[in-house]
């Protein structure tokens, strides 16, 4: 909307209020507005006049024709996996192109901001921070930020601060909870910051905007953005009135023979063979799923919280494979040099029974699973740690 205002003969007086009425209700809107083409018929063809105009005088002095309202409903288990992801000390930041009221509503709809939120906006050349009513709060100051976002949950919009953010330093990036408006580059340019901040970033993301971004991000999930299918209602009645089709195609429409039950298990069968056959859908060139080692086949975001399990998992397994390999290598030095010392030398029977037992650790310990609910303490990231010192040395 605000770019079509600004190619708009007329600037009808509810213009604004109106596409910030439904933003603010967290829809998408999109302003239409058209324009008769005119051109001399008897020297140059319809083509021709077209291909010879220059694009941006065509869109200007364009006549309002509405607004087009989209509602776009949340997906059914996006709240449950932020709140799975808060739970477990996760920090949750939505980098997204819709308008900052719109975004703005979407996360305080899914809890990713609980106080008042401040948006960027730039009025006369100069950037403040405003609220979703669009009072001034107060001028940007890049030094106040961090004191701010401890009052309010912040947000950035990309056209605001087109030029001005790449050159932000990365902590002011780590006090943003939302980017609106935002550009393939500009997400890009959010996670090559908090990245540069120190911070290991995953990044979610379903569209060819999203592919810079999740190149850049520690771990990228591409979402299918699959719909699930709906099946349709049946009909009442295979019986088609008279008055409508004729009395012969109506006599043809009547009640036709019932299939057996086991035609109808045959065809059963034969259905769910074919539903697991068909498998996902087929992937396109410039979708995200090209440019991230994680993709979703399904339409819900709670895949997320299984990569996560899944890591955790994996990072729990391997320290205790190397906690265990340390302590049956202090326990076999120890046992060798006590028998040693009273001149016994294990036979060989034993030295395989112990090999055995500790390959048997190894593996169960490998077929571990990741447990249902994520914990909000982190596993250790470090092998070489006072805990796993203590912790060998004390058993």
């Amino acid at each position: 909307p605000e770019t079509i205002r600004d190619r708009l003969a007329v600037i009808p007086s509810f213009f604004d209020e109106t596409f910030k009425h439904f933003s603010r209700q967290g829809a998408r809107v999109i302003a239409l507005a058209h324009k008769p083409l005119t051109w001399d018929k008897s020297t140059t063809t319809s083509g021709s006049a077209v291909n010879s105009c220059v694009r941006d005088d065509i869109e200007m002095g364009l006549n309002f024709a509405g607004f087009m309202v989209f509602e776009c409903p949340l997906k059914t288990d996006s709240h449950q996996a932020i709140a799975t992801l808060k739970h477990s000390n996760h920090k949750i930041v939505m980098i997204t192109g819709d308008s900052p009221l719109t975004a703005c509503h979407v996360s305080a709809a899914l809890e990713i901001t609980k106080k008042n939120i401040l948006m960027t906006q730039r009025k006369d050349n100069a950037l403040f921070w405003v609220t979703m009513d669009e009072n001034i709060q107060s001028p940007f100051d890049l030094s106040k930020v961090p004191e701010l976002s401890k009052s309010f949950d912040l947000c950035v919009s990309g056209e605001s601060l087109t030029e001005e953010l790449p050159l932000l330093p990365p902590v002011f990036f780590n006090n943003i909870l939302v980017y609106a408006r935002t550009s393939p580059e500009q997400k890009t340019i959010v996670l090559t910051k908090l990245k540069q901040y120190g911070i290991s970033t995953l990044m979610c993301g379903d569209g060819t905007n999203d592919v810079g971004a999740l190149k850049q991000a520690d771990v990228g999930i591409a979402l299918m953005n699959v719909v699930p299918q709906i099946d349709a209602p049946k009909p009442t009645s295979s019986h088609v009135p008279e008055s409508i089709v004729g009395p012969r195609l109506a006599k043809n429409t009547r009640k036709r023979p019932k299939k057996s039950k086991a035609t109808q298990d045959k065809l059963k069968k034969l259905q769910n063979k074919l539903e697991l056959e068909d498998g996902p859908p087929p992937l396109q060139l410039g979708d995200a799923c090209i440019a991230s080692p994680f993709t979703c086949k399904s339409y819900s975001v709670m895949p997320i919280t299984h990569i996560i399990r899944q890591g955790r998992c994996t990072l729990v397994t391997t320290l205790q494979i190397f906690k265990i390999l340390a302590l049956n290598s202090l326990m076999l030095a120890y046992g060798l040099s006590v028998l040693y010392l009273d001149g016994i030398k294990p036979g060989d029977n034993q030295a395989t029974i112990t090999g055995i037992l500790a390959a048997a650790c190894f593996f169960f310990i490998s077929r571990s699973k990741p447990l249902s609910e994520l914990s909000p303490t982190r596993p250790l990231t470090n092998l070489f740690c006072f805990y796993m010192f203590f912790s060998v040395m004390g058993q």
